[in-house]
């Protein structure tokens, strides 16, 4: 799991990835990026 390899809750790194598709919510890049993780993903 993500969070294992980065040593942090599960919790913690919900929170980090919520964070960062604020930050880049108007970026194309990302939101290409973005829509080709399924929508349940959790940001």
């Amino acid at each position: 799991m993500v969070s294992s390899v980065f040593r942090m809750p599960v919790e913690e790194l919900v929170e980090r990835l919520e964070s960062i598709a604020q930050e880049y919510a108007g970026d194309a890049e990302y939101a290409e990026l973005r829509s080709a993780l399924p929508d349940e993903f959790p940001f």
